[in-house]
This record gives structure tokens, sequence and C-alpha cells, in this order.
């Protein structure tokens, strides 16, 4: 045998013979499965068989396919929708079309289905046939599907707002821009499949720059899909998915439980009992109920848990309640390996109170959960803090983690907050330049220990405020504080940039802030009102959040970070920069004291502001000391 493998000829056959063999093995590489193959391992008779088989046959599918449109123009006169939908009108070779037509021979193509596509499903969504899908109260706002007030299809034609009568089968800029927020909100349902609420709410997003509608994919890879679906369900038998590195998911599933209502209509129920028993009651607030209908939920849309029903002497009773009705609500779930736990407990801060801020603010507790129940980190360019900083997928709420300092300041002035909300209540259409908060919570996360180790305990005081921005198509952001020590952002072109004071102060000279004299006098008033309230509770290091849109022409402004107080940390911090022992130029510190950081603020803020020439006779000018 070996004088027959040393002949040349054998030689170049035995390599090309393994040649061939290692190539085949590589060409079959793609066709092995791993791991043993279950029917293997069971006897041929077993009744998992068949069950195995039929996953086998019936549930091979890969993973999913995305087909991404970026910069997709809406408007009528535009060929994108017809050239992307897979509707009555769009081209017989649109891309869904295309992408129908390859999931018809599956095996060359690697398509399964059909698309599922938010364009097609908001043409259908709208049509006036589904009339229980686009639905208008009478006051031209969205009425949800389950809702069973008397509400208007939206193109039927009988509205008399020409806004709301469709020609031809695309709708106009206007129409979209009105009905687009509609479509995301919209919860499916078995009388409107349609609705873009939970499909597509996370996924489309309006350009900032072009007054035409834009819309673009939000990047959702860095969310998380392993949420904790199994909980007890909530209030009306609702399931709410907890997921571990959200917050604002945990805070949701609480407001959703039974306990949690449960033991704020006792508390509800206790702070009116208290109040009537200590004669400390009041008149009603005289609001008519047309006035109501601007600040609470329409008749009709109070969710579960809200006060429904409740006047508006109630209301102001349960607002300007001092009792701490803090709810705690404890849970736990299983943990990654199945058998140890992971212990859940969030504190509700005033519960009671901020229900019914919610509710006269807000778009009552029913909007604000279901905001809730998905969030994501938001990092910003120009920020200095490194605490949790989120938004609501929904963009509707901003939260952010509160120091320890912040919420034993705020727990401490929350009651004066309230009493000043219920003012602007009072009042009707007086104007108020603080960003609203509409709830207050810490949230404890307990994990169990690892073989050796400590467990990962997470305790976030988190605050959820309105977000001033939702719905507006900002261009550029400013974080003002009347300062100019430290006050420039380094980076102002990077995506999220937030610019501070010394930015705006370097582009104002060729590019100044422009607002007409009624526009400043309104904000002067409520800047002057809103410092005085802040001063007087030992409120300083506040902002002036602006935000600059191009395509609508508007200004939108609001005072953020409101809640620190003038401690002796600050007062140290004050006499530590002021004195230059940590450099500074010569330049005044960031934190002085309350009154004279209300009064640079308001003399800032004044020089921020260009006025527009006119022939009208400018106002007479606030004095800045005023409290």
């Amino acid at each position: 045998l070996s004088q027959v493998l040393q002949k040349r000829a054998v030689q170049v056959t035995v390599l090309l013979s393994f040649f061939a063999m290692l190539l085949g093995a590589i060409g079959c590489i793609q066709h092995l499965e791993l791991g043993l193959e279950q029917t293997v391992a069971l006897p041929k008779d077993s009744y998992l068989q068949d069950y195995f088989h039929d996953i086998a046959t019936q549930l091979r599918v890969g993973p999913p396919v995305y087909f991404v449109q970026k910069g997709m123009n809406l408007h009528p006169d535009s060929e994108d929708v017809n050239k992307t939908c897979s509707t009555a009108g769009c081209y017989p070779n649109s891309m869904l079309n295309q992408i129908q037509q390859a999931a018809q021979i599956a095996p060359s193509s690697y398509i399964a289905t059909s698309a599922a596509s938010w364009i097609d499903d908001y043409i259908s969504w709208m049509n006036p046939s589904l009339n229980r899908c686009c639905r208008m109260y009478s006051n031209e706002t969205f009425c949800p599907t389950e809702s069973t007030d008397d509400c208007e299809t939206c193109f039927d034609g009988n509205s008399p707002d020409p806004l709301f009568h469709l020609h031809g089968s695309r709708p106009t800029v206007a129409q979209i821009n009105k009905t687009i927020p509609w479509f995301m909100e919209a919860i499916p349902s078995k009388e409107c499949a349609k609705a873009g609420r939970g499909a597509y709410n996370t996924e489309l997003k309006k350009s900032a720059t072009d007054p035409i509608p834009h819309f673009a994919t939000l990047n959702t890879s860095s969310l998380s899909w392993s949420g904790r679906f199994t909980l007890p369900q909530g209030a009306e038998e609702k399931v709410v998915a907890v997921y571990d590195d959200e917050p604002t998911s945990l805070i949701g599933y609480v407001l959703m439980s039974h306990q949690y209502h449960d033991r704020l209509e006792e508390l509800k129920l206790q702070s009116l009992h208290r109040r009537q028993r200590s004669g400390d009651s009041f008149k009603p607030i005289q609001i008519q109920e047309e006035d109501l209908a601007e600040i609470a939920p329409v008749k009709g849309r109070e969710d579960a848990g809200g006060a429904a029903g409740a006047g508006p002497e109630d209301a102001k009773n349960l607002i300007l309640s001092e009792d701490t009705t803090h709810i705690k609500h404890s849970f736990e779930d299983f943990a990654q390996d199945g058998t140890s736990k992971v212990h859940f407990q969030v504190t509700v801060y005033y519960a009671t109170q901020f229900q019914e801020i919610r509710r006269l603010f807000g778009k009552g507790d029913e909007t604000f959960i279901h905001s809730l129940l998905r969030c994501r980190k938001w990092e910003t360019k120009g920020g200095k803090s490194n605490a949790y900083f989120a938004k609501t997928l929904d963009d509707r709420f901003v939260v952010k983690q509160m120091s320890k300092t912040e919420i034993s300041s705020f727990l401490t002035f929350a009651p004066s907050y309230f009493r000043y909300m219920n003012t602007k209540l009072e009042s009707g259409n007086e104007e108020c330049c603080l960003a609203k908060i509409f709830g207050v919570y810490q949230v404890v996360i307990k994990h169990p220990s690892s073989a050796g180790g400590a467990s990962k305990d997470i305790r976030l005081d988190l605050m959820i405020m309105e977000n001033i921005f939702y719905a507006k198509a900002i261009s550029r952001i400013y974080d003002l504080k009347g300062s100019i020590r430290s006050r420039y952002n380094s980076e102002p072109t990077a995506s999220n940039a937030v610019l501070l004071d010394e930015n705006l102060l370097e582009i104002l000279p060729a590019s100044p802030i422009l607002v007409r004299q009624e526009a400043r006098a309104k904000l002067e008033k409520a800047l002057w009102k809103d410092t005085a309230f802040l001063a007087q509770l030992g409120v300083m290091d506040y902002s002036l959040l602006v935000g600059i849109d191009e395509v609508n022409s508007e200004l939108v402004v609001g005072i953020i970070d409101y809640i620190r107080q003038y401690t002796w940390d600050k007062q140290l911090e004050t006499w530590v920069k002021s004195s230059g022992i940590l450099g500074g130029a010569g330049k005044v510190p960031t934190i002085i004291s309350p009154k004279q950081y209300m009064k640079r603020f308001r003399i800032a803020m004044m020089v921020y502001f260009t006025l527009v020439p006119s022939n009208e006779r400018p106002e007479d000018q606030l004095n800045p000391e005023a409290m």
C-alpha cells in the first residue's frame, strides 16, 4: 500500500479527493441545524412527534424584514404615496405591490407574507366608509373608537369646516397634519382594526425643517422587547407590560392596578371629609361648563379612576388639600433565572392632587398612563447633569431624575405649587410659563443577589413634566438662565444640541429672536408672576427653555428645573464662586440668592427677546425687582 501511495498519480488523486470532500462539506454547512433534533430524542410513537412536526412545517419563519422609505412627501401633488402604497389608486409597480408579488414566490424571494404598511392603514382609516375609525367631537378634537359619545365621522362631508371635506382619494397637507396624530393615538379594536397606536405610533416622526409633511422611521433598536406580560391585570382587565429598564412602565402599571385605584378613592374621600369637618371649605369656582371643556376632558371622556362627576368645588378642595396623599405599591415577579424574585416598589407622591392636575390641565389619567407605557433615554448635547433623563415614546412627557435634595424640596413646597396652579385655573386664560409637573414618583427595583455578590438595587426619584415641544417642529433649542458663567455649548451643531446663554448672545446681533409687542407683553407678565412665586419659595437655578419653530413661526417657551431651593450647600457654592477661588474671570456666579436670581433672570430674558419695530406705543416695562 505504501508503494502505491508513493506514486505521483495516486497522490494527486488523494489530494483532489480530500479537496472535493472539503468543498462539499463547506457547501452543506448552511443546511446544518444547531442542536439535537427533538424528534430524534423521543420515541417514534410519542404524542409529541406530531406536535414537533406541526411546528417544523407551520411555524418555520425567519426574522422580520423592514423596508424603510425616508423622506416620503405626502403632498397630494407628489407621487411618493402612489409609488409606495398598495390600496386603490396606487401604482401597480409600487413598493408594497412588488413586496406582495414577491411573497407569492416565497421559496425564491424568502418573503413569507405581504408587508404591513402605515400608509395603507392610514388611507383606509380615514376613509369615511369606515365610520368607526376617524371620528371627532363637535369641537373638532379626536374621538376614540371606544368612546360611546355622539361623535362625527371625520370626512363624511357633514362638517361645516372645509378642512374635513375630502377632494379625491388623497388628503391635503392640512388634513394630514390634523389627522396623523389622531391615527397614531387611535387604539386598534374590532370596530376599527386599522388604527395606528401600537403598530406605528413610535415609528413615525415629522421632519422639523420641512413645512410639507415628511415622515421617517424612528430607530427602536435600543428598546427592550422582553417585557413582563404575565403580571396581574389592571383596571378594566387591561394588560400592562413592565420593562425593567423603563421605569415609566412600572409607574403606568401601578396607576392601572386595582390596589392603587382603591387606595386613591379612599384618600380622596378622606381629604374631602376632613376639609368639611374642619369647616375649611371653599366656595365653588365660578367657571361655566363651556369653559371647563377647554381645561378638562370633554364630557364623557373622563377615564376610570379620574374625578369623573366631581364638581369644581371638589376638584378645588382636592388640589388645595395639604394632606400627604402618598401611595406605595409593591409587587414582585420572577427574575431571569426563573426561580428567584425581583421586587418592585413604586411610591406615588401626592396622588390625589396630581390626578386633579392631570385632569384639569392635561388629558386625564388614561392618556397619561398610555404615554408612560414605553419610554426611551434622552441624551441632549449641552447639559451637565448625569441624571436619568428620558421621554415617553409618544413625545408627550419628559422624565427627569431628581436628586435627594430636589425631592426633599419639592415634597416641602408641593402644596404651594398646587395652590399656585389653582390660581391659574381660577383666572381663566392667564398665561403661565411654568412647565407643568404631572407627577412625582419613586421607583425601586431590587434584583436578587448573584452568587457571592451583592444584589443590584435601583432607586430613582422621578418627576414627569409636560414636553412643551410636543407636536412642534422645533429646529433650535436654548436653555437660558440669564448668566454667562459656564453657559456655552462648544458643540452647537451637534445632534440634539441644547444651546446656552452665551451661544445666544453670540448670534443675537446677526439673528435676533423677534417677538411682537403684544406677545412680549404677555411673556413679560407671565415671567414676572412665575418668578415672583419661585422667589417666595426660595427657588433658584431654574431655566427658560426656548424652542424656535421656524415652520409655524412660533416661539415656544417654558420655565423648567424650578425645584432647587437655596439651601446651605448652594449658599456655600455662591460664596466660593464669588470669591474667585475656582476661577470664573470675575463673572457673577450662576447660583445667587432667589431674589437676585429672579432680578437677573427677568432682565436677561427681556434682553434676549427683541421687540419688532411698530408704530404702536410701547408698554411700560415692569420693575425687575417687583415681587
